[in-house]
């Protein structure tokens, strides 16, 4: 819970900092909704409901605003379980990576709705399985983008993805987090 704490607050220090200082650089080119570039986190990540003294969870990301009303984005996630001693339990290890583009018939307002595309793939690695099992996934996303100061916004999202995997192809309303959404919440700092 500390450590939890700890990271929370200082992913938020990190992100207002790069946000603060890049506002003040910011040339008067860029947008008045922030820069180009933004730094994202997903929140099941930072507040996640649970401890993570059995392994680890990180997910965080960068959009890149290509034209006024359309953005590409990439996001990495990195999940990793290590069960007690006395658990029965494999380790598993779950990385994966998904690359998006966003279209805001908006540009860029203070609350911009968005609908895109997505494709990405995780791998998982269960200890004792000589087998790396691979998903790819590929589908629909919508959601909207609040800011919330000059340099940072937040995020809620709702994906529709095909799943490609071991079982074969299933489809899927969302991606099952650690807490049991169907959806994503975030932070971006843009700079």
């Amino acid at each position: 819970m500390k450590y939890r704490s700890l990271t929370l607050a200082l992913v938020i220090l990190f992100g207002s900092s790069l946000a603060l200082c890049a506002q003040a650089a910011k040339s008067s080119s860029a947008s008045s909704s922030g820069g180009k570039w933004g730094l994202l986190f997903d929140a099941k990540n930072l507040l996640a409901l649970d401890g993570f003294e059995d392994g680890y969870q990180a997910g965080a990301g960068l959009k890149y605003w290509i034209q006024p009303s359309f953005a590409a984005r990439a996001l990495f996630m990195i999940d990793h379980v290590t069960p007690p001693e006395e658990s029965l339990l494999p380790v598993d290890t779950k990385i994966g990576l998904s690359l998006a583009g966003e279209w805001h018939p908006t540009k860029r307002a203070n609350a911009s709705p968005y609908l895109g595309g997505l494709v990405g793939f995780r791998s998982w690695a269960v200890e004792g399985v000589p087998e790396t099992r691979i998903d790819i996934y590929l589908g629909g996303i919508f959601g909207v983008e609040v800011k919330l100061l000059q340099s940072i916004s937040c995020f809620a999202e709702y994906q529709l993805l095909g799943v490609f995997d071991a079982e074969g192809f299933t489809l899927s309303l969302g991606t099952e987090g650690s807490d049991g959404s169907r959806a994503l919440l975030g932070l971006i700092f843009y700079f």
